[in-house]
């Protein structure tokens, strides 16, 4: 690295202060190449910016070492001093860089060929000029048998070579084919979906200056990310009233469910927040069990009646029973809209080829659809939904992008309609 580097490193101005003025920015671009450093910047001269908008410099050195994750080596696409980025790695790239990974990002292929996979991202940041600016990248991850990508490597020539091996000396034995074994294209067909997202990110990123591959040398230098950012006028009550609230909002839709409220008009002066209507959770009830009353003697029963019924002449009354805790919340998550079987069939190069099984779809009351081929969890969820019963569900997104049930279970609460659900 060079000398220079950890004179920057160090220096606050640099790495911890956004910078508003675009010549400091230019000037600051120009030293950390002379450097050695990777700038990752859409120019390296700035005339101007968007009206409060600055820009939030960070730095990233990338770990060689293989147990972080953070770049891998590929025999065959790489000399022995070279290394690529990994997943790990890109994910710190597009947080210092603010970019965004779209919903529209998918895999793209029909999912009916083994071992092909192709994958689409689109990404979002913010330009210097205050536009959205949207970036792209494709990849195709093709581990057929004699495809290029694995250097034509076929099950049948493995065969063949493990054949001709047989006898020779150690020294003079080949132990791949087109630099690929058998347990190395095992070990990527596990992750081809992995790894076929990572490079469509990685083409995407590398419309940001971001190189396929880096030599050990160039990794131990520091990256610098520019990510431009608006700066709000913080010293202005109403800015940090509208900035207060713009979080709120952000809090609302990150936890669904949670009622939002708008905060009260600024009216200058002291910023004093009325609680006075703030809903406080409701006391949980005590039940206090009855001391206990002694038998009276059955000769003496008429004189119990009498004086029983003094007293609640008097003006007492009998004691009320406890008031039940109040149900827990159901939230549309939580309740079961619709639930539907679907009778497929194994594919031709499965164990179980031509045979058939039955896959559930639980719709739940915010339209998304949990599946699962577990009949006893598929059963559960048809009774709890014949039965109107609200549920917490559990499920995780699997390799074919859809939710996939591990487990459901009763909200333990009193049944409830769809009128009654909380939007």
């Amino acid at each position: 690295m060079s000398s220079v580097a950890p004179n920057l490193m160090n220096d606050n101005d640099d790495l911890t202060d956004v910078i508003v003025d675009p010549n400091q920015l230019t000037a600051k671009i120009a030293a950390w190449k002379a450097a050695g450093f990777h700038v990752l910047s859409p120019a390296i001269k700035f005339t101007s910016f968007a009206v409060n908008f600055g820009a939030n410099v960070g730095a990233l050195v990338i770990s060689t070492d293989p147990a972080m994750g953070e770049c891998y080596y590929d025999k065959a696409a790489m000399k022995e001093d070279e290394r690529a980025i990994a997943r790990v790695g890109l994910d710190k790239f597009t947080q210092l860089a603010g970019i965004s990974w779209l919903p529209s990002s998918r895999r793209t292929d029909p999912r009916t060929v083994m071992n092909l996979w192709e994958y689409h991202v689109d990404g979002a940041f913010v330009s210097y000029d205050g536009t959205p600016q949207i970036i792209t990248g494709t990849s195709e991850v093709d581990l057929r048998d004699g495809g290029a990508q694995i250097g034509g490597w076929t099950p049948q020539g493995w065969k063949d070579l493990l054949a001709a091996n047989v006898g020779k000396p150690k020294d003079q034995c080949t132990w791949n084919i087109g630099g690929w074994s058998e347990q190395r294209v095992m070990n990527a067909r596990r992750f081809g979906l992995r790894l076929a997202e990572t490079k469509a990110k990685n083409a995407a990123i590398r419309t940001l200056g971001l190189k396929g591959k880096y030599t050990l040398d160039e990794l131990a230098r520091p990256f610098i990310i520019l990510r431009f950012q608006y700066i709000p006028d913080m010293t202005d009550a109403s800015v940090r009233h509208m900035v207060a609230a713009a979080h709120m909002r952000g809090i609302s839709a990150l936890y669904a469910g949670t009622a939002h409220r708008e905060l009260p008009e600024h009216t200058g002066g002291a910023d004093i927040i009325d609680i006075s209507s703030v809903r406080r959770p409701d006391p949980v009830p005590v039940s206090v069990a009855p001391p206990p009353v002694a038998e009276t003697p059955r000769a003496d029963s008429a004189a119990a009646s009498i004086q029983v019924s003094k007293t609640e002449d008097a003006g007492s009354s009998p004691a009320q029973p406890a008031t039940p805790p109040a149900a827990p919340d159901v939230s549309p998550a939580n309740v079961i809209k619709e639930v539907s079987r679907e009778t497929k069939a194994y594919g031709a190069k499965h164990a179980k080829a031509g045979q058939t099984f039955v896959k559930f779809h639980i719709i739940d009351g915010n339209g998304v659809d949990h599946v699962t081929i577990r009949e006893n969890v598929g059963t559960k969820a048809e009774k709890y939904w014949r039965e109107r019963i609200p549920v917490r569900i559990k499920s995780a997104l699997n390799d074919f992008r859809e939710q996939e049930l591990s487990a459901i279970d009763p909200l333990q609460t009193a049944p409830v309609a769809a009128a009654e659900i909380r939007l």
